[in-house]
């Protein structure tokens, strides 16, 4: 037990349990704060849902009645037509010049895409005449044949010439042509909404509504559970395909919705139609939203999951960098590059690598004072890295003819020369050869090789050679090769042998 608590506590006191710990305390007050947020928020859920979807009713209702409302002006504008005013007061000849233009006003009318309307019809008293945008015809050929439903047939629109309404709105109906006995061409399922003006008691006008084109642009909300009813409570129309919500309740005006068994009924009244709009909302849905509270545990368990295993993911990759770092510095090793998501670690990693190489040049250079301080015999502190392995002294004398100039410069530098080319050649061919310059006309190397090498030295002398007299008119080279020892006790005397 006693070796175990130096061990933990040298492991809390590592940088990756101290960066985890703190990515844990930050996760932990982040998860406090929701779940007592949660909790906050809970009782009020219920009523931003009821508000939810009453807005939304709000919203329904006002685009309907705004519709209603544009279809009416629109009606009322057109009373005062020119064309529609000269067929009313000429009523006892038509000009069908001037019907023809009327239809075309109206075919315009229709294909305004804000208005949602697919015809229109003129329908005059004491000449029994209908125009729509595509015909001038008798209103029993233009209900019978042309705009035909079995809701509303000839007599309905007869009698609509005595209602004293100036404004009415009818339930929609499927509507047909009929050019043949037995032919029904489908002209879609309509709204009929009928417009009169006060000055013209035996002329009106009629406005056909695209029911699923006005559903589709006006409707909000979670499900198609929609209503209209008319002034008396009766359905004109209805969006649901729900067969349990069965018969609507009675709605009191003073409220805005009532629950009534599975159901929320939210419900609000058109300022201009009278109609009652209805949006039927199961009560599993509200239920479902009030208990969100679930959902959101199972989603906040997840996101404590997902971040406990980041914050692990990240730790370990920042940890990782640093280890590798250290092992670098403690074995000395910058072979392998260091390669991060980090920049920083990429740039202390390049310094490292930086550092690695100068101290790798100045043992080199350590190396190379141990080694001529053995061969002169002068003492040192310096462990030598070989014992028993065989080797040979190659030694490369200087004689550098020309005098002229600096002279002493150009000897020199080419010393340095072919110190650095007889190392780079020896390197390519035997395994850790050492050259250095041990005076100021001569090059030693020292090579390690076996009996088997000797072919081989032979061979890359010859090819130093070879170089070497391309300089022969302002210099020579004299190479001399001591014999083979097999440890690195006779070094001095392998030394004075090649000299």
């Amino acid at each position: 037990m006693e070796l175990i608590k130096p061990f933990l506590k040298l492991k809390a006191n590592s940088l990756f349990i101290r960066l985890f710990t703190s990515f844990l305390i930050v996760i932990v007050m982040l998860v406090s704060f929701n779940f007592f947020s949660m909790t906050f928020s809970k009782n009020k859920i219920h009523d931003e849902i009821i508000n939810y979807n009453m807005l939304n009713l709000t919203t329904t209702t006002d685009s309907y009645e705004k519709e209603f409302e544009l279809i009416r002006n629109q009606l009322l504008t057109f009373f005062f037509n020119e064309n529609v005013q000269q067929i009313y007061f000429d009523q006892q000849a038509v000009n069908y010049d001037t019907a023809a233009k009327t239809v075309q006003d109206i075919r315009q009318m229709t294909l305004n895409p804000l208005l949602y309307v697919n015809n229109v019809i003129l329908y005059y008293k004491k000449t029994s005449l209908v125009l729509d945008k595509s015909s001038v015809s008798k209103d029993s050929t233009f209900f019978s044949k042309f705009y035909a439903s079995y809701d509303y047939p000839s007599e309905f629109w007869s009698r609509q010439f005595d209602k004293d309404t100036r404004f009415e709105v009818y339930p929609p109906a499927s509507f047909y042509e009929i050019p043949f006995q037995g032919e029904y061409n489908p002209l879609g399922q309509q709204i009929p909404v009928v417009v009169k003006a006060s000055l013209y008691q035996d002329f009106y006008m009629a406005a056909f509504l695209d029911v699923q084109k006005m559903f589709q642009a006006f409707h909000l909300s979670i499900n198609d559970n929609f209503f209209i009813l008319d002034g008396r409570g009766r359905k004109l129309f209805s969006s649901s395909s729900a067969s349990d919500i069965g018969s609507l309740p009675a709605f009191d005006n003073t409220k805005t919705y009532l629950k009534k068994g599975n159901y929320y009924f939210f419900y609000k009244k058109g300022s201009l139609s009278g109609l009652t709009y209805v949006n039927v909302v199961p009560d599993a849905y509200v239920a479902s939203q009030v208990r969100l509270n679930v959902s959101l545990v199972t989603l906040l368990i997840f996101t404590i999951g997902i971040s406990i295993v980041t914050s692990l993911l990240f730790s370990i990759s920042f940890n990782n960098p640093i280890q590798r770092i250290i092992q670098s510095i403690k074995q000395l090793n910058a072979l392998v590059p260091i390669r991060s998501r980090i920049s920083e670690f990429n740039t202390i990693s390049s310094q490292i690598n930086n550092i690695h190489k100068d101290l790798n040049h100045k043992n080199s250079q350590l190396k190379s004072f141990a080694y001529i301080s053995s061969l002169k015999r002068i003492h040192n502190n310096i462990e030598m890295d070989f014992t028993d392995q065989s080797f040979v002294f190659v030694v490369f004398e200087l004689t550098y003819k020309g005098r002229s100039g600096d002279w002493k410069r150009t000897e020199q530098n080419w010393a340095y020369y072919v110190k650095e080319f007889v190392d780079y050649n020896f390197k390519l061919h035997f395994r850790e050869p050492l050259t250095f310059q041990i005076e100021t006309n001569q090059v030693l190397s020292f090579v390690f090789m076996d009996e088997t090498d000797k072919p081989a030295l032979q061979g890359l002398l010859e090819k130093l050679k070879q170089v070497f007299e391309i300089d022969k008119e302002e210099g020579f080279i004299t190479i001399a090769v001591s014999s083979l020892y097999a440890h690195a006790a006779p070094m001095t005397e392998a030394y004075e042998e090649a000299l």
